[in-house]
């Protein structure tokens, strides 16, 4: 929760982030904690369905961050040879990683 929520905060308060921005931001805390809430309601906490469903979502926001990262236009611009290689090598090892 504490990593999450310093991810979240850097993400909010980053040079990248403009006010229209914002609104996707929440809606999607929105969405995400709603799902969280309707799963926890009469959810065992040993029932491996609702454990294997939690680790494929966050299997599913790694996915989407990695792939993120690789279509951004930003992420390369102004590295070296070198750096843009391990920028990349770094996006395919976390994405299979999740797999």
């Amino acid at each position: 929760m504490i990593g999450m929520t310093i991810a979240v905060l850097a993400t909010v308060f980053g040079p990248r982030v403009t006010m229209a921005g914002l609104p996707w931001i929440i809606a999607a805390m929105v969405v995400g904690r709603s799902i969280a809430f309707m799963r926890a309601q009469g959810a065992d906490d040993a029932d491996a369905g609702t454990g294997r469903a939690e680790h494929s979502l966050v299997g599913l926001a790694a996915c989407l961050v990695g792939f993120a990262n690789y279509i951004d236009p930003m992420a390369a611009l102004g590295l070296s040879h070198a750096e843009k290689a391990i920028h990349e090598i770094e996006v395919y090892v976390g994405i299979l990683i999740v797999r």
